[in-house]
């Protein structure tokens, strides 16, 4: 089933809201409702879940609400919002909005879904969300039994939504799961007794100790720190430069194409080892500390020792080692004296070969999965605004009939080459 616009609108007085249904009614939140900050700041000693600015930050032996609310974090960029139920509390990091009697709470956190929230907190001294910027929010408000269609229409259907997106991210994980089981298969199942440590087939150099105050925002070299290697790839979004006429001396730190470097703060991520290889377009750049340059020799092929780098063993082994509290540090003894098993330079061409073409269906596979995972959250955003707007009339729906089904709903399809029995076909 399709669903057709109200019957009649009206202009709302609010440019970016434009025209509601006629009969519904605009105005600030604080005429309907109250917002006021937390208050409970004890964590972590009782069994009440504690909110912040983010959703569920630790436990409390207490309870400050015991129906439903809507939350907004007002910390910095968060403007993160979350619907709390049962006994809980919130924090000062966060801000309340009590429902007036005629607002079916539900709707009116759907509606602050679609509100923007956050602070720029480059040009702001305190940034704060304060309960006075909450209330003067517009807010279109139908009558308050058609806020509970609206409401339960959304329910339903962001519901399924959720559950396709689920599905999606559960065949991410298993493809995570195949990749790595790829690369280990790669490095430990090819007969070879030749064993010995890794930084006898490796050449390693920590990064220099650049001085944070000599860093420039343009014009110079470009400084590889860890902030800008990912898993798989460099990335200078929040790039610094070294001037150009203090270079002498540094000449062993400035990197080639083809160098493999290693995140050494948080060597892991959730995506994998943060392991990358220089390209032509990252240069020319010099290696800052907390970033090793790996490059291979005595027989180690290059790609055969990223695959090395990114396995579960090397991150099995020295994880037991890591050093820091905060942040967890891998130093560069940890990294050469990790043991492997090298077959020959011939027998390594030969499995990377077939290593190639696995991750590379793999990586395809996975991007399918995640751009359907965008794609979804971006369907389930526009439908929840058009509902919580009035562009579209939800007034005859029922969860009974014929399903409602746009048009991204090809999106949760499981990506072609994939069996959700068996992993990566």
């Amino acid at each position: 089933m399709t669903f057709p616009k109200y019957p009649e609108y009206k202009d709302s007085g609010v440019e970016w809201l434009g025209e509601v249904p006629a009969h519904w009614f605009v105005g600030k939140l604080k005429w309907h409702a109250s917002v006021s900050s937390g208050t409970d700041g004890r964590a972590d000693r009782g069994d009440v879940p504690l909110y912040g600015a983010n959703g569920v930050i630790g436990f409390s032996d207490g309870f400050s609400y015991s129906s439903p609310k809507v939350l907004v974090g007002r910390v910095g960029s968060s403007g993160a919002v979350n619907f709390a139920s049962g006994r809980f509390s919130v924090s000062d990091n966060a801000l309340v909005v009590d429902e007036a009697q005629a607002i079916d709470v539900r709707y009116l956190h759907f509606w602050a879904t679609t509100q923007d929230f956050s602070i720029d907190v480059s040009t702001t001294a305190q940034p704060l969300l304060t309960a006075s910027q909450v209330k003067d929010f517009c807010l279109p408000l139908p009558p308050p039994e058609e806020q509970g269609e609206i409401a339960a229409f959304l329910d339903h259907e962001t519901g399924k939504i959720d559950a396709l997106i689920e599905e999606q991210r559960r065949l991410i994980e298993l493809l995570k799961e195949k990749r790595q089981a790829v690369i280990s298969h790669a490095i430990n199942d090819h007969g070879s007794n030749t064993q010995g440590r890794l930084g006898y087939y490796i050449d390693l150099l920590p990064g220099y100790a650049f001085s944070s105050q000599g860093f420039r925002i343009d014009g110079g070299i470009r400084l590889l720190r860890g902030i800008n290697v990912g898993v798989g790839k460099i990335s200078w979004n929040e790039a610094v430069f070294w001037p150009k006429e203090e270079i002498a001396g540094l000449e062993e730190y400035f990197l080639r194409e083809g160098d493999l470097v290693l995140g050494m703060d948080r060597p892991w991520i959730g995506g994998g080892a943060r392991v990358a290889k220089v390209s032509r377009e990252d240069l020319p750049a010099l290696l800052l500390q907390r970033v090793a340059r790996i490059r291979p020799k005595n027989g180690l092929d290059q790609e055969f020792l990223w695959l090395v780098l990114a396995s579960q063993e090397f991150k099995r082994t020295l994880e037991a080692e890591l050093t820091g509290v905060s942040v967890p540090h891998v130093s560069s003894d940890q990294i050469r004296s990790f043991r492997i098993s090298l077959p020959d330079i011939e027998s390594q061409s030969k499995i990377l070969m077939t290593v190639r073409t696995e991750l590379e269906k793999i990586g395809s596979l996975t991007e399918q999965c995640e751009r359907g995972v965008e794609l979804m959250e971006e369907r389930k955003t526009s439908l929840i605004s058009a509902a919580v707007t009035g562009r579209i009339d939800v007034r005859g729906w029922s969860a009974g009939a014929e399903p409602y089904e746009p048009e991204w709903a090809m999106a949760a399809e499981e990506p072609a080459g994939y069996s959700a029995q068996g992993g990566a076909a």
